[in-house]
């Protein structure tokens, strides 16, 4: 196109948002082309409507039509760094892009003035223009503002489903009006088309709170977000602690803080609000929403329990197709089910909206909407666009011929997107009843389509399933995985998703990491880019708690690094795979596999990746039985950190000493090394290693010194909360059942020395719950040690 680029959204397959996206995209291209200073200066059309493209042949792409031709003179017109649309787009953007009217403009080629407007950004707040009355919907409502304050200050979640258009947007204002004045109420949106983009509405509602703009530079968001900690936070270590997440929410690198701190550093900051008045949380379109919002949701749920947050999840039926529970599975959520509304109710709206609007055309508005208050809406703004309906006192008025009705740009995106959704057989199926018109039977729906007539309900029942994701470089290649350039899309979509991957992992997003991992894993052909992926994939997935998969990509990974005669890389993930299988039980496996990387790579790696192996032998060896060797080893790489100046290896060396010495009955040596190495992890932050030191400390100091371990019980119970660790502070509060001996079994136990300290019992110790159950032992009066039966029924003793 010469000296322009044209775009096009919905070629093959349309969603809803597609013309939001496109003037979006627009403005954001502008604002980029202004960066670059000099002289250099771009303008933008957009138009909106139906267009005829060639997707077969050598022309694949071409699009071609009046829509096209007149966007170009939409460009043509626009001022330069403006973006200029017309009806179609204002229509369709409306409730979303804030536009300002720029008047009827000359085009070439058109026989009349055409009437543009000039896109400003993206809509804060309430949608301009058309607002239907809220009729029909008080029940819902009544359930919503009493869901605030609670009886019990916790947090809760009303997931609030039905289709598009059903009045679920409509509801929330309503509802928002009517709390705000005694609550914060903070919304965010999910965007329908940003695959791979993760808490995009948790972020927009940070923003919010912070009043940062969405081109605001680096500076102005510590500003921003420091000024609102500092109102919403008295404590300042507090503020210190949160402030870094959330600048790396927004896009801030934080350095040196740990992913897995994320969730309780934002949940913080909720707590905190919740404490002066109610908070209210909406999630827009949470049908969209990726995976690390929804668990970030489910966080909430599972550690708010002193402050009143209230969550409302807007979403569509196919949230439930992916989560069928969710929203439902916990005791304090509830499911609202937004059902379409009366004919009579429709009738009062379009009443209330238009009052002297013709009996012929209010029942074909009606017979259209189908109880869909959305579709009243945009069918009167469609009419005061194209100036048959004037804005009045009482609503709007007649200004001249009605005419035909038709279907608005809104409404036919919404019913496209919605089509090219479904799957091939369900498209064809709907095109067969939309034969048929809108009322047919299974019997004559099974005489026109190839569906087995006992099969024919649940292929209809696919219908209204539309989950599919994609968009940019990824759905171009999906949607022609054979055309002449797919490999470049594909090299494309696999760096788009790297970025995509990076930002989740930062963000704490480990499912979703683990989804578009395994998206870029079927797209990429370079062998070193595969296994960097698996390795990425991988330890998303030990976060996750499937380390049975995470191994099998591990060992993909460190079979390309040997081959390739990366030592370093080798010796980086031998390490996570020996670790791995720590995990799943399997020590003999792991000591092999790491005694045989230390061999190879003694040479060739440096000392901290030398010393992260040899750790993991001394876990395997104590895992084994073989704790006195697993205590030198471990002994050894401690010393050897603390010459390096390796804190973080240190404190790990440490932790896994100080478990050694619980085995071997070192009673006091363990508290010290694992009292160390839970400071040095602290301060090196390595979160995983400070966890295990805290839980081996109460595992150690149970029988030994339980006034002592229940204190640290208690810090690591703390700890646990502020992290999200639930099964670390499910262990802690079991403390005082641990802690009890099994009287019935073994006899009460009780422990007694000759200078009045607590005598060690055996290695393996009797508890209620225990963390080793494969032998117990008890004590008599005497101190004697004796046999006890263990859980499978043998005997043992020392």
């Amino acid at each position: 196109m010469g000296d322009g680029v044209m775009a096009v959204w919905g070629a093959r397959t349309v969603r809803e948002d597609d013309t939001e996206q496109a003037v979006l995209a627009a403005l954001e291209l502008l604002e980029g082309v202004a960066t670059m200073g000099g002289e250099v200066a771009a303008r933008a059309g957009v138009n909106t409507g139906e267009a005829t493209v060639d997707m077969s042949g050598q022309d694949a792409g071409m699009v071609i039509g009046d829509l096209v031709n007149t966007a170009a003179r939409f460009q043509g017109a626009a001022a330069p760094g403006t973006v200029l649309v017309g009806a179609g787009t204002f229509r369709a953007a409306g409730s979303r892009i804030e536009f300002v009217d720029a008047g009827a403009k000359v085009l070439k080629g058109k026989g009349a003035p055409v009437a543009t407007w000039i896109a400003r950004g993206a809509r804060r707040g309430e949608a301009a223009g058309v607002q239907a009355p809220f009729l029909g919907r008080d029940q819902p409502l009544r359930q919503l503002v009493q869901a605030v304050t609670p009886a019990e200050r916790r947090a809760r979640l009303v997931c609030l489903v039905g289709t598009a258009g059903v009045g679920k947007t409509r509801l929330t204002d309503e509802f928002e009006r009517t709390v705000s004045p005694n609550a914060l109420v903070v919304r965010g949106r999910s965007p329908g088309s940003a695959p791979g983009a993760t808490l995009v509405a948790f972020s927009e509602m940070v923003r919010t709170l912070a009043a940062v703009d969405e081109s605001a530079d680096e500076g102005s968001i510590r500003r921003q977000v420091h000024r609102m900690l500092a109102e919403s936070m008295n404590d300042p270590d507090e503020r210190g602690w949160v402030e870094p997440a959330l600048l790396r929410l927004l896009g801030v690198d934080a350095e040196g803080l740990a992913p897995t701190e994320l969730f309780s550093r934002w949940r913080l900051l909720f707590e905190r609000l919740a404490e002066r008045r109610p908070l209210v949380l909406v999630f827009d379109d949470a049908q969209w929403a990726d995976e690390t919002t929804l668990g970030f949701i489910d966080h909430l749920l599972e550690w708010v329990r002193d402050e009143s947050i209230l969550i409302v999840a807007i979403a569509r039926p196919e949230l439930l197709a992916r989560r069928p529970t969710w929203g439902a599975e916990h005791s304090r959520a509830t499911q609202l089910v937004l059902t379409p509304l009366p004919s009579t109710v429709i009738v009062d709206i379009l009443d209330a909206l238009v009052p002297d609007l013709p009996r012929d055309v209010a029942a074909a508005v009606v017979g259209r909407c189908e109880g869909i208050p959305l579709y009243v809406v945009e069918i009167v703004r469609m009419l005061a666009a194209e100036q048959r309906i004037v804005s009045s006192d009482t609503g709007y008025r007649i200004a001249g011929d009605i005419g035909t009705l038709r279907v608005p740009e809104s409404m036919q995106a919404l019913v496209a997107a919605r089509l090219d959704a479904l799957q091939p057989m369900a498209r064809a199926l709907a095109l067969d009843a939309s034969v048929l018109g809108d009322r047919f039977t299974t019997k004559t729906l099974a005489a026109m389509c190839p569906v087995a007539p006992a099969e024919l309900p649940a292929a209809l029942a696919t219908l209204v399933d539309a989950g599919v994701i994609a968009s940019h470089d990824l759905a171009a290649y999906r949607c022609a995985p054979n055309a002449p350039d797919a490999d470049v899309l594909a090299v494309r979509a696999v760096s788009s998703l790297r970025a995509a991957i990076d930002q989740a992992w930062l963000l704490n997003g480990f499912a979703q990491v683990v989804a578009l991992a395994s998206d870029a894993l079927r797209l990429s052909t370079s062998e070193a880019e595969h296994a960097l992926l698996e390795e990425r994939r991988a330890t998303a997935l030990i976060e996750v708690g499937d380390y049975a998969d995470a191994l099998i990509g591990l060992e993909e990974a460190l079979a390309f690094h040997e081959r390739s005669r990366d030592g370093d890389a080798a010796a980086r993930v031998a390490c996570a795979v020996g670790e791995t299988m720590l995990r799943l039980a399997r020590p003999g496996a792991a000591r092999a596999l790491l005694e045989r990387a230390i061999g190879e790579h003694s040479g060739s790696v440096d000392q901290v990746r030398l010393g992260s192996l040899q750790v993991q032998v001394a876990r395997a060896r104590d895992f084994e039985g073989e704790s006195e060797q697993g205590f030198r080893l471990a002994e050894h790489v401690a010393a050897v950190a603390a010459d390096i100046g390796a804190t973080g290896l240190r404190a790990d060396a440490l932790v896994t000493k100080g478990t050694c010495c619980g085995r071997l009955e070192r009673v006091d040596q363990g508290v010290d090394a694992l009292t160390e190495g839970i400071r040095l992890a602290e301060e090196s932050g390595r979160i995983g290693g400070r966890l295990r030191g805290m839980t081996n400390l109460v595992w150690l100091l149970m029988e030994h010194d339980p006034r002592r371990a229940k204190a640290f019980a208690v810090d690591g119970c703390s700890f646990a909360r502020r992290l999200g660790a639930t099964s670390m502070e499910r262990f802690m509060l079991s403390f005082p059942d641990r802690a009890r001996p099994q009287p019935r079994r073994l006899g009460r136990c009780r422990h007694r020395a000759r200078d009045g300290r607590p005598r060690p019992m055996a290695r393996r110790r009797c508890w209620t719950g225990p963390l080793f159950s494969d032998r117990h032992l008890g004590c008599t009066r005497t101190g004697r040690v004796r046999a006890a039966r263990t859980t499978d029924g043998s005997r043992g003793g020392r």
